[in-house]
């Protein structure tokens, strides 16, 4: 549940966005900030 993870990590930082999605694949966790 990604959107349960995405939620923790941005009540600890505002901007997080370093788990893409990728369709027809899964999910991604980046090193760097995935730009929106």
């Amino acid at each position: 549940h990604i959107k349960r993870l995405r939620k923790k990590f941005r009540e600890i930082d505002k901007e997080f966005s370093r788990i893409e999605t990728l369709y027809g694949v899964g999910y991604k966790y980046s090193d760097l900030p995935v730009a929106a």
